[in-house]
């Protein structure tokens, strides 16, 4: 049996994950000792799913961000594996190409990077391509499932009576269920892919529409997003789930 380490598994996808598996998950508190263990014995496979997405990111404490994101995925490279597998996200292309569609050959130019989070993803799968073993990394759209950060604009609109978020209603998003990456990561394993893969739906979906099939009126804020168009063909020819539209997937989760 493999030996795999999961980090970020107090929530999210690394929870979900982290229930699925047998493995040793990694979490803030993972003590200095259990650490040394690793360093020396190493395992099999890293699954990093862990992130400090927090939107306010100041000097006070730009440091700790810094690290959760970019030198926490350096520590995780340094211990012996076999396969390294690295969550990232489909924020890290530009928001300024709207007329084509984002694929995993995409020569990313990090001037037009719109966020610092998403520098810190491409700083880190960065990392990965030069240090990993057998690396594979996941460009996820916007993740559901049960587990999920409840933050989010998402379990907000999903969770609360009267949300308040800061997305416009023409905000747009693309999901995709927890269950079908861990179908995909587990296929990842058994076969040993490598590479980048976008994890997305066929289709996006505007936040309004998520509204009227939740039937809810939330407050809307000012910050327009989009998860641009995204290419998802090669991650469909490994998983067809992958090929709904987000309208058809949020439909399937709210009914769980």
């Amino acid at each position: 049996m493999n030996k795999v380490v999961i980090t970020g598994t107090n929530s999210g996808i690394g929870k979900y994950l982290f229930g699925q598996m047998d493995g040793i998950g990694i979490t803030r508190d993972f003590s200095t000792e259990k650490w040394k263990i690793l360093e020396t014995d190493g395992v099999d496979i890293i699954i990093h799913c862990a992130v400090n997405s927090t939107s306010n990111i100041t000097s006070e404490n730009l440091n700790a961000y810094i690290y959760d994101n970019v030198f926490l995925t350096r520590r995780l490279l340094l211990v012996p594996h076999k396969k390294f597998i690295y969550f990232s996200s489909t924020d890290v292309y530009s928001q300024n190409n709207h007329n084509g569609r984002h694929d995993e050959s995409e020569v990313i130019n990090l001037n037009t990077t719109h966020t610092f989070y998403a520098l810190t993803k491409l700083i880190s799968e960065g990392l990965v391509k030069k240090y990993g073993c057998n690396w594979s990394i996941l460009r996820a759209t916007n993740l559901l499932g049960r587990d999920a950060r409840k933050s989010s604009n998402v379990q907000k609109l999903l969770r609360e009576e009267n949300p308040v978020l800061s997305l416009t209603p023409d905000s747009e998003w693309n999901f995709i269920l927890h269950k079908d990456v861990g179908h995909f990561i587990k296929i990842c394993i058994k076969e040993n892919l490598t590479g980048i893969y976008n994890l997305a739906s066929l289709s996006n979906i505007k936040v309004s529409d998520v509204s009227a099939i939740l039937k809810k009126e939330p407050k809307y804020g000012s910050f327009k997003y989009s998860v641009g168009v995204v290419d998802n063909k090669k991650a469909v020819s490994v998983l067809p789930a992958f090929s709904r539209y987000s309208i058809d997937v949020i439909k399937e989760f709210i009914s769980q």
